[in-house]
């Protein structure tokens, strides 16, 4: 058999198995993937992931890091496989990968949202403010102005009520908030939260979250939550959903 032949031969043999498909597809999507990440994402024995990297190690590479990533025939074979699976009707695969909890989820939301605050606060003036937590005790100190909404906003601080917190502002944070999640959950499914927590947005069958799906997520998180939340919870709990924009979007937030 010809060298040429030979390498034909175990292109093919290597793209043969789904779950070898399924590898080049993650390694595609999300550019470096760990060993372990692999392990969680695909959810099969050690044993079984090490045979498949061996079949496959003409298509991959390996970082300084020790991560995974497609070599220039692996680009090559995602270009074949992907033009297959259009031809012939393309393949149904169920991402098998152990859920993000609810507290993690809560969690990366949280630290988002500070992080975001904390961006924020120099695009704004200062102001003065006068505290009173409590009826024998007051202080008197200059604050970023978006800082100062956020405080009444989230305690109910100082004497604004509720009702009057500055419409802008919401507008403002809201639309940060959005763009930020639309793009870092776009281009890796991590925003700094998630990173921070361990856990990534994918579609149900792991691949990367477009930048479209990304974008309505990010609206019902930024906009909406607490409607999206509930419609999820009382229409979609059966799914395992917790966000309606999850259900609408194919998403799931997985442990990485």
């Amino acid at each position: 058999m010809s060298d040429e032949v030979k390498e034909l031969t175990d292109f093919i043999g290597a793209i043969g198995h789904p779950i070898r498909r399924r590898i080049i597809r993650i390694l595609h999507e999300n550019m470096e993937v760990s060993y372990s990440d692999l392990l969680s994402m695909l959810n099969i024995e050690t044993g079984k992931l090490n045979f498949h990297l061996k079949k496959l190690q003409p298509l991959l590479e390996q970082t300084q890091s020790g991560k995974y990533k497609l070599s220039e025939k692996g680009r090559f074979a995602h270009t074949v496989i992907s033009l297959l699976e259009k031809r012939l009707g393309g393949e149904s695969v169920q991402l098998k990968v152990p859920r993000a909890s609810f507290v993690k989820r809560f969690v990366a939301w949280f630290l988002d949202i500070l992080l975001i605050y904390v961006v924020s606060f120099a695009s704004l003036n200062m102001q003065l403010v006068d505290f009173e937590p409590f009826p024998w005790f007051n202080f008197h100190v200059t604050l970023p102005y978006i800082l100062v909404q956020i405080l009444r906003y989230t305690f109910f601080l100082g004497s604004q009520p509720f009702s009057e917190i500055d419409t802008f502002l919401r507008i403002y944070l809201a639309s940060i908030l959005w763009a930020y999640w639309t793009i870092t959950e776009g281009y890796k499914g991590q925003s700094l939260g998630k990173i921070l927590m361990g856990i990534r947005v994918v579609k149900s069958d792991g691949r990367r979250l477009p930048l479209q799906d990304s974008a309505v997520r990010s609206i019902g998180k930024a906009f909406l939550l607490p409607l999206d939340v509930i419609v999820g919870l009382v229409f979609y709990r059966r799914k395992k959903v917790l966000r309606f924009t999850d259900y609408y979007t194919d998403t799931i937030v997985v442990e990485v």
